[in-house]
């Protein structure tokens, strides 16, 4: 187990918390609803773009900011991980 880090709720009751582990801002739980709708959303263009024939100019179209953003997201992820 990685100090600070709750994978669990075993894990969150496990730990005590400290001056290392201390958070001064935690987001309530309804704050992450936000990746419902992106991932939904990432979901349905996929399916357009491999299901839809005239789709193959939307796709290069939007590649380069799709492929950015989903940089940005794994970054994130792996930064707040």
């Amino acid at each position: 187990m990685v100090p600070g880090r709750y994978d669990s709720r075993r894990a969150m009751a496990a730990e005590k918390a400290c001056a290392a582990t201390a958070n001064l801002f935690t987001p309530s739980g309804w704050a992450f609803a936000i990746w419902g709708p992106i991932f939904a959303g990432e979901w349905l263009m996929m399916l357009y773009l491999t299901n839809v024939p005239a789709a193959g100019a939307v796709g290069a179209a939007v590649a380069p900011g799709w492929v950015a953003a989903l940089c940005a997201q794994a970054a994130w992820c792996a930064a707040f991980r």
